[in-house]
């Protein structure tokens, strides 16, 4: 038997048939990932955010730090990147920051990859020898002159060879 039943709660829902012995469960939009929101922004100027309006998970799920600081990276989106941040602590909602953006900036395609910061040579070792965290590992290394790296290198040798020699019988 089936049974007509209000999908979602807001007024204008329409309704759902539903069978006595299942309960209906709406379908799961996909989450927007950042790319998406770049997307919108850079090259199809579609407004996901309105699409979306009753859709809290949109507008909460914005990734609007990682969005800012990909924009950053090109010519002429960094400075109304920086607007936003410069607003951003009168408690900027999403949805405005993510407008902003979308028609403040032309249509152009912008791919920038992040840079990321390069771990200095012998951090690892130093993370091993001390058994301590990275962060930590990155002061001590300051500390450390070549000849105190190069002794921790000859305490934490571990023997081997990287070539096999056969002996002579």
């Amino acid at each position: 038997m089936t049974v007509e039943k209000k999908c979602g709660s807001a007024p204008w829902a329409t309704l759902c048939p539903v069978t006595e012995t299942e309960e209906y469960v709406p379908e799961k939009k996909p989450k927007k990932l950042i790319g998406d929101y770049l997307t919108a922004i850079n090259k199809t100027k579609d407004n996901i955010m309105r699409e979306s309006e009753y859709d809290p998970q949109t507008v909460s799920a914005y990734p609007a730090f990682f969005v800012r600081r990909i924009l950053s990276y090109h010519e002429d989106a960094v400075l109304i990147a920086n607007e936003i941040n410069l607003v951003q602590e009168f408690g900027l909602d999403n949805r405005l920051q993510f407008e902003y953006l979308l028609h403040g900036l032309s249509k152009k395609n912008r791919y920038a990859k992040l840079v990321k910061e390069e771990e200095p040579e012998n951090l690892d070792l130093i993370k091993r020898y001390y058994n301590i965290s990275s962060a930590k590992a990155h002061e001590i290394l300051a500390l450390h002159t070549q000849a105190d790296i190069a002794d921790i290198k000859a305490a934490m040798f571990e023997g081997g060879s990287t070539c096999k020699v056969r002996s002579a019988k």
